[in-house]
């Protein structure tokens, strides 16, 4: 499984007391989702699973992926559209927008957490030991826009990583310079 964290309220986002929400994608049941879930307390919610799933199977695949909240409190899951077989799909270098990230998979209202300040940002890909399944994972081309009506303070410092079992993070400064417009 691969998680996005959008919010979380510690840098340890493994930990049994992280709150926050992320986007969940892969799973060992059945076809794949795309599911923006709350964290409380270490405890997944779905707060919308996408209408659409990509096939088990597939590889060398590429799709969008972009989220919206309002003042309101208002989650929308947007995507490019989803591959059907190895492939196909967006390229690396395209940038989720409501042009190319336009198919909207769900939409739910969710004010469990409604102040973000002095929060973390983060990723998390976690497989079992083999070497198949740990070359699963790829992230790229992550856009924060705060120009929405709901504003929420986002500050990139410096990434923080560690070695754990079946998770690997990156410890260091920002190796590359950030225009950070929002979440």
């Amino acid at each position: 499984m691969s998680y996005v964290w959008l919010y979380a309220n510690e840098s340890d986002v493994t930990a049994s007391t992280v709150d926050g929400y992320r986007i969940q994608f892969g799973d060992s049941s059945g076809n794949d989702e795309i599911v923006l879930e709350r964290i409380d307390d270490g405890s997944a919610t779905a707060v919308i699973t996408s209408s659409g799933a990509i096939s088990n199977g597939l590889a060398d695949i590429g799709f969008l992926v972009r989220v919206t909240r309002n003042s309101s409190s208002s989650w929308t899951l947007y995507t490019s559209s989803l591959p059907t077989s190895n492939g196909p799909g967006d390229v690396a270098t395209a940038v989720p927008s409501s042009t190319n990230a336009s198919t909207s998979q769900g939409t739910a209202t969710d004010n469990n957490y409604t102040s973000f300040s002095n929060g973390y940002f983060g990723f998390v890909a976690k497989h079992s030991s083999g070497a198949t399944p740990r070359a699963g994972a790829e992230f790229d081309q992550y856009y924060f826009d705060t120009s929405s009506d709901a504003s929420l303070p986002v500050e990139l410092i410096r990434w923080t990583a560690k070695q754990k079992k079946d998770i690997s993070f990156w410890n260091g400064p920002l190796p590359v310079k950030l225009k950070i417009l929002g979440i």
